[in-house]
């Protein structure tokens, strides 16, 4: 039963953030359109793509008659996923009557119960932090990209999304708790974030600028006390790198990833290691030597120079945006 404390799906603000894919950012829009409870704001943000994105999403949200009306805020450049979202953020955060934050990937097509369904679990929390869907590969009938988030390997930084390859039923009938009590944190294709949590934690960390920076949140969330949920009526369907330029790859596959995502999630991994499991750091560095095999396996001997230069900055602290010769290089 809900008490004074508990918030519904229209006291929840929700963000999307935009890079150099408006049509998938109009698709997304369109799914929330048909929520079957609207939220209380939208705000998409244009991630400073400089392709013309950002004229296009004006001219379709001044025509559409969407409620409520999502609001454009233009970054002049890109500021990567976490400084995309801390954007959003902040501006919502001045709205008192925004009780939750949605975080949701431009690429991801939420069903028409995702959100009450997200608000009901993160509701049901003891002490409610975030709240994960049900994410399910576009591509392909009834497969699951993830139960919410995933496990932190504390040895090596790997990481694992729960439940992924599942078929939906059978994810379905794996009870909430069970996958909560093995959650490290929530994929921040598709997270639900309480006021209190963030005005207890701070913002997503932006010198990750992209990936890991969902992980160290819910590092950072366990740490200060707060519970992390899983909606499994929450069902999100999501194209998987979309939003960050990876190819997709077959169904239940992970994106094939270009070198410059392959460096940052390689230098982020360290870093996060580093910065909060320093005493693993000896299984870490080791680990990037099955890296460097891995990729002379796959016939990538051309990408050892990104292994090693990688490691090195997350090791050093090298991070943020990478600069554009970086961007380049990788």
């Amino acid at each position: 039963m809900c008490d004074e404390a508990d918030f519904s799906a229209r006291q929840v603000g929700v963000m999307v953030v935009n890079f150099r894919c408006p049509h998938d950012t109009l698709a997304c829009l369109g799914a929330l359109s048909r929520l079957f409870t609207a939220p209380r704001r939208i705000v998409v943000v244009d991630n400073g793509s400089g392709d013309g994105s950002t004229e296009v999403l004006e001219k379709e949200l001044a025509a559409t008659s969407m409620q409520p009306r999502p609001e454009l805020l233009a970054l002049p450049d890109n500021l990567g996923f976490s400084g995309g979202n801390n954007a959003a953020l902040r501006l919502l955060l001045q709205d008192s009557g925004c009780r939750a934050f949605w975080l949701l990937n431009s690429d991801a097509m939420p069903e028409s119960f995702a959100l009450d369904a997200l608000c009901a679990r993160l509701n049901a929390l003891p002490r409610p932090g975030a709240c994960g869907s049900l994410l399910v590969h576009t591509r392909g009938v009834g497969r699951v990209q993830c139960m919410s988030g995933g496990r932190l390997n504390r040895f090596f930084g790997t990481t694992r999304h729960l439940g992924g390859g599942l078929d939906t039923n059978a994810a379905c009938a794996i009870p909430s708790a069970t996958v909560e009590a093995r959650l490290d944190y929530v994929c921040g294709a598709s997270l639900l974030v309480s006021r209190a949590a963030v005005e207890r934690v701070g913002l997503l960390d932006e010198v990750y600028f992209l990936y890991y920076e969902d992980v160290e949140w819910g590092i950072r969330m366990r740490r200060a006390g707060f519970d992390l949920g899983y909606a499994a009526r929450s069902l999100v369907r999501h194209k998987e790198g979309g939003a960050t330029g990876a190819t997709s790859g077959p169904e239940g596959a992970q994106p094939v990833r270009s070198r410059f995502i392959d460096y940052l999630m390689l230098r982020n991994r360290m870093w996060l290691m580093r910065a909060n499991y320093p005493l693993a750091l000896p299984c870490v560095i080791a680990s990037y030597l099955g890296v460097a095999a891995r990729r002379c396996h796959r016939g990538q001997t051309d990408r050892l120079g990104l292994v090693v230069r990688a490691a090195w900055h997350g090791f050093v602290g090298r991070m943020g945006r990478p600069a554009a010769e970086e961007e380049r290089s990788a």
